[in-house]
């Protein structure tokens, strides 16, 4: 496994924890980039896979994942104390309604951050792309992880 493929599935490992941490979320238009940290993650892990990335471009992408991992990190660990707090709120006995809704609201606020900084390393990465690979990327995104039969989808990045 090269160190792009492993750089990436930690990403993907890391916003996975995310979401399960987290708890459901409300339902989302896939096609609109909304749902969950994974499908966001997941779905440009596939693309940036399918859209022919040369050498200098995948070393360029492994250094902003790297630089953006502790951020990551930190994020996912924050939204995870937050989202123990909410628990420990909701299962209070009395529950104090205003302890929870203050507890729900820095959780939305620690998955709107975790969102942020996705669409910062989606920005960065796309820099590092040419016009014609962006166009790709965008359109593979809209499409969903799955749904995309671009040409080369079988080509893997770390050859």
């Amino acid at each position: 496994m090269s160190k792009l493929t492993r750089t990436l599935s930690t990403l993907a490992g890391l916003a996975l924890a995310t979401v399960l941490a987290a708890g459901p979320a409300p339902a989302a238009d896939p096609a609109a980039g909304g749902g969950r940290g994974h499908d966001r993650i997941g779905a440009l892990l596939h693309c940036l896979r399918v859209i022919g990335l040369s050498d200098a471009q995948k070393d360029s992408i492994k250094a902003v994942l790297e630089a953006e991992k502790p951020v990551v990190q930190g994020l996912v660990e924050q939204l995870k104390t937050d989202h123990d707090a909410l628990e420990t709120a909701a299962q209070a006995n009395p529950p104090k309604p205003c302890d929870i809704g203050t507890a729900f609201l820095t959780v939305k606020s620690s998955r709107e951050a975790l969102k942020a900084e996705f669409e910062k390393i989606r920005r960065e990465v796309g820099a590092i792309l040419t016009a014609e690979q962006r166009a790709k990327l965008e359109g593979c995104l809209a499409g969903g992880p799955r749904k995309s039969t671009n040409a080369g989808a079988d080509d893997d990045p770390d050859e």
